[in-house]
C-alpha cells in the first residue's frame, strides 16, 4: 500500500490445502500403485471437500513411504511420478488431472519480427551439454553399460559442460539417451513478458490459455524452441490487454502458482521418479521381504 495505491495478492483458495497435513502412509504390501489408488489416498478424507477427476490414461508406478507431508506437496510428488498437470475448479471443488495444460499452437514468435516484449531475461545458470549415463543393470543392481550423450546445442551455445553421471533402469542406449536428453538444461532459460494484444495483431487468432505452446525464434541467441504460457495477468478495471509470460523452461503448471517446495527428509522415498529409479533386483528384493519377512 502507497499513498497512490494499494495492491492485494490472493493465493487460490485450493492452496489452503498446503495447510492440510497428512499424518498417515499410503499402505504398500506391494509398492506398484495406480494413480488412483495415490489420489484416493490423498482426497478421499472426511474433513477434505475437494475430490479429483482424471482425464487420461496413467500407467502404475512404484512408490514406497508416500505420506507425512502436506496435501499439496504431496500431489506435486505425484505430478513429479506420474507426469502429470492440474488445474482447478473452485465452483465443485475438483481437481482436474491432465497429461499437460494448454495446447500446441501453430504459431511462432521471432525477435524483431512479431515479438514486443515488455520484459524479457535470459538465464545461462545450470546449463550442461554432455553426461555419461549407466544403464543395463544386472541381478546384483549393478550398471553393465554407458553412453556418453552430447548434446546438439554443445558447439551452437556454450561449449562443453558436463553433468554428473545418469543411471537408467533399462536395457536399450537409445532409450538411456533420451532419459538424459530430458534430464538436462541443455538451452538457456527465456523468460518473457508480452501483451496478448501485440500477439492479436500478429494474427494470432486463436484463444489463450495457461499452458499453451508455440514457437520462439531469436536469431541473436541462435534460439529456436517450443515456450509455453505458465502465466496470464489479466487487469479486468482498465482496458489493458492481458500480460502473457512465457517460457521455454521446462517445468509443471502445477507448480506454477505456488512454488511448494517438496520437502523430503530421505530423497529416496519416491521410486522410480526418473531421479532415483528402483532397479528390477531393488524391487524384487523389496517384494521378497513383505512375501517372506
Amino acid at each position: 500500500e502507497s499513498p497512490n495505491s494499494k495492491s492485494v495478492t490472493c493465493v487460490h483458495e485450493f492452496y489452503d490445502l498446503a495447510d492440510y497435513f497428512i499424518e498417515d502412509f499410503l499402505p504398500d504390501p506391494v509398492p506398484v500403485k495406480t494413480i488412483t489408488q495415490t489420489l484416493n489416498f490423498l482426497f478421499n478424507r472426511t474433513d477434505n471437500p475437494w475430490t479429483f477427476d482424471i482425464r487420461e490414461t496413467f500407467g502404475s508406478r512404484i512408490l514406497v513411504d508416500f505420506g507425512g507431508d502436506n496435501l499439496i506437496a504431496l500431489l506435486n510428488q505425484l505430478g513429479e511420478l506420474f507426469d502429470f498437470e492440474f488445474d482447478v475448479q473452485s465452483s465443485n471443488k475438483k481437481v482436474f488431472i491432465r497429461k499437460r495444460l494448454g495446447e500446441e499452437k501453430d504459431f511462432q514468435i521471432r525477435y524483431r519480427h512479431n515479438l514486443s516484449a515488455i520484459k524479457r531475461s535470459v538465464d545461462a545458470t545450470g546449463v550442461k551439454t554432455r553426461a555419461r549415463v549407466f544403464y543395463d543393470p544386472d541381478e546384483q543392481g549393478e550398471y553393465t553399460q554407458n553412453a556418453l550423450f552430447i548434446s546438439q546445442f554443445e558447439n551452437i551455445l556454450v561449449g562443453p559442460k558436463q553433468e554428473k553421471p545418469f543411471y537408467f533402469d533399462g536395457v536399450d542406449v537409445d532409450d538411456a539417451l533420451s532419459y538424459v536428453s530430458s534430464q538436462l538444461k541443455q538451452q538457456p532459460t527465456i523468460n518473457i513478458e508480452i501483451e496478448f494484444s501485440k500477439l492479436r495483431e500478429n494474427n494470432f487468432n486463436e484463444d489463450i490459455n495457461l499452458g499453451d505452446s508455440f514457437f520462439l525464434i531469436d536469431e541473436r541467441l541462435n534460439f529456436s524452441d517450443e515456450v509455453r504460457i505458465v502465466s496470464i495477468k489479466t487487469r479486468p478495471f482498465s482496458n489493458g490487454s492481458p500480460i502473457l509470460e512465457i517460457t521455454n523452461q521446462q517445468r509443471k503448471l502445477s507448480n506454477v502458482t505456488l512454488q511448494q517446495k517438496i520437502n523430503t527428509s530421505d530423497p529416496g522415498r519416491i521410486f522410480g521418479n526418473g531421479k532415483t529409479a528402483a532397479t528390477t533386483q531393488f524391487v524384487r528384493q523389496y517384494v521378497n521381504s513383505i512375501i517372506n519377512p
